[in-house]
């Protein structure tokens, strides 16, 4: 069992030194060429790799005689990749690039668009905020100009509010409908004919600016009215009266 086992571990120790030797000479430094064979290689380089007989790996051995080793530096939560780069020379360079996006990354809107959206969106409706993005030059994350749609995808994605629909001391048609005891459809009639004033909102639903004094002049115009079908004012205008 001993002698056994002392001819295995011999038998080991050879392949390993075996090993070793072939490592060796696999990753001896080949022997410099002259200097104006480097020179003219490097006048006639670009043609040479361009030119449609050589290969792909025609081009790797190409690099492998230029360059003697490269390095990767990379900014673990950054954009930024520093690729070091030691010439067969000697000489030392860095390239600075920034990674591939992935598909994700590439389509999502950017981050100054969204923070002005944000921004926008208390003040002004969707086909505000795209007329207002398309003036300054923004896009989408796949780079198409911005529709209501679009702004409106940017505000659902990142949960930003759109603007009210009724400003202070406005209402709704129905409101005011519902406040002076008369239909809808007489308070369409009174605005579209310039009686009452309003405004389109989000959506493009009116919202009429309805202060105490609007109310009167309505109530005067309703009173000398005989074709205004009164309704029961509901709880809306113990509210607002």
């Amino acid at each position: 069992m001993a002698r056994s086992l002392e001819q295995r571990w011999e038998t080991q120790l050879k392949e390993l030194a075996e090993a070793e030797r072939e490592l060796a000479c696999d990753t001896r430094k080949s022997p410099m060429p002259p200097r104006t064979e480097i020179e003219a290689l490097a006048r006639d380089l670009p043609r040479l790799w361009g030119a449609p007989t050589t290969s792909a790996k025609d081009r790797k051995r190409l690099v492998r005689s230029l360059v003697a080793d490269v390095t990767l530096r990379s900014e673990p939560a950054g954009a930024r990749l520093g690729i070091g780069i030691r010439w067969r020379s000697g000489a030392v360079e860095e390239v600075v690039t920034h990674r591939w996006k992935s598909a994700v990354e590439s389509r999502r809107t950017p981050a100054d668009v969204v923070a002005l959206v944000a921004r926008l969106a208390p003040e002004r409706t969707d086909a505000e905020m795209a007329d207002a993005l398309n003036a300054e030059g923004r896009t989408t994350g796949i780079g198409r100009p911005f529709d209501v749609e679009a702004v409106r995808w940017v505000r659902f994605v990142h949960r930003i509010g759109s603007r009210p629909l009724l400003a202070p001391g406005e209402l709704t048609v129905e409101q005011v409908a519902a406040h002076l005891g008369i239909s809808a459809g007489a308070v369409y009639y009174w605005i579209d004919h310039g009686q009452l004033e309003a405004r389109r909102g989000p959506a493009g639903r009116l919202c009429v600016p309805f202060s105490p004094e609007v109310a009167s002049i309505c109530r005067e115009r309703m009173a000398s009215s005989r074709h205004l079908p009164r309704r029961t004012p509901n709880a809306l205008q113990e509210v607002l009266v």
